[in-house]
């Protein structure tokens, strides 16, 4: 860690983190005789190590650390609370008032503009589709969890907005229920390198956008336990999926290994198969990694949406 020494003249610092006197990797945001301060330039979802020292002369104490993940709140986003919850449970969530009052709400997030938060030490479990009752962002923080209950089909959240992980969403290296259906119009999978994502399934499925983008900037496991399945398709008829995995970015599709002998996991635009009686289209742009031990279908019967793959 950082350790100041002399009487604190060398030091300059200022509210803004991307600037100011580094110490051992630190940035210096504060100096003085406070008791708070505001630090503006940081990232939303994202965790901040901080370190408070307090100086006698030019003897310096050794430091206490804290952490912080930094929020934008809005009036009516929600937050989960400790503990385990089911989604719709009515003691699970409270809801943001403003001036930094939360309350508690029996009623679960529901609504396309709607930002969710799981919180640290909270674990929410998804017992049922959440079709059409979308959210918008969604954030789980560090030492938060949001998987699917233990049932035998998919459970799918709906989503309009980002996903940023810095937790874990699913339940490790096994199957789990949970699937995201991804809405928006321009949206992202990100979050910290120590967050993890395992899903049974990654689509589009409904038309309230014709065409949605999704940029998938965070590596992520989809698992598939049927005999056989695809689990990143375009599940909407009449629109456009197209989505792209960034440069370092590694997705992919592991048959859980309680599938039955001759499992696949596979990819597909159009439909599950590329032959859906409808039109579903759609741009798969690999600038990073995808693993398809099953099949990639590159086949399309449609007519008027086209089907890519661009391998970058």
């Amino acid at each position: 860690p950082c350790l100041p020494s002399g009487n604190g003249t060398a030091y300059t610092a200022t509210a803004k983190y991307v600037s100011g006197t580094s110490c051992s990797g630190y940035v210096l945001v504060y100096k003085g005789a406070g008791t708070s301060q505001t630090v503006t330039g940081l990232t939303n979802g994202t965790t901040y190590y901080f370190r408070v020292f307090t100086r006698k002369g030019t003897v310096w104490s050794n430091g206490v650390g804290i952490t912080a993940v930094p929020n934008d709140y809005l009036v009516g986003d929600y937050r989960s609370k400790p503990g385990t919850h089911n989604f719709t449970s009515t003691i699970a969530w409270q809801v943001y008032a403003g001036s930094n009052v939360w309350n508690d709400n029996p009623n679960p997030p529901n609504g396309a503009t709607v930002n969710v938060y799981i919180t640290n030490g909270s674990t929410v479990e998804l017992t049922s589709s959440r079709a059409t009752s979308p959210i918008r962002n969604l954030t789980v923080a560090a030492g938060g969890t949001l998987r699917g209950a233990a049932l035998s089909t998919p459970t799918y959240l709906t989503i309009y907005g980002e996903v940023i992980c810095n937790g874990t969403i699913g339940a490790g290296n096994v199957w789990n229920s949970l699937g995201l259906n991804m809405e928006g119009v321009n949206s992202t999978i990100s979050g910290s390198p120590s967050g993890v994502i395992d899903l049974n399934r990654l689509r589009k499925s409904y038309v309230v956008n014709t065409t949605s983008n999704l940029i998938i900037a965070k590596d992520l496991n989809l698992r598939w336990t049927s005999s056989s399945g695809t689990t990143l398709y375009n599940n909407s008829s009449g629109t456009d999926f197209n989505v792209t995995i960034n440069a370092g970015t590694t997705v992919s599709i592991i048959v859980d290994p309680s599938a039955p002998p001759g499992a696949s996991g596979n990819a597909c635009i159009d439909g599950v198969n590329g032959t859906d009686l409808t039109e579903r289209g759609g741009t798969f742009t690999v600038n990073g990694t995808l693993n398809v031990p099953g099949i990639l279908n590159a086949t399309t019967n449609n007519i008027t949406r086209s089907c890519k793959r661009v391998i970058g």
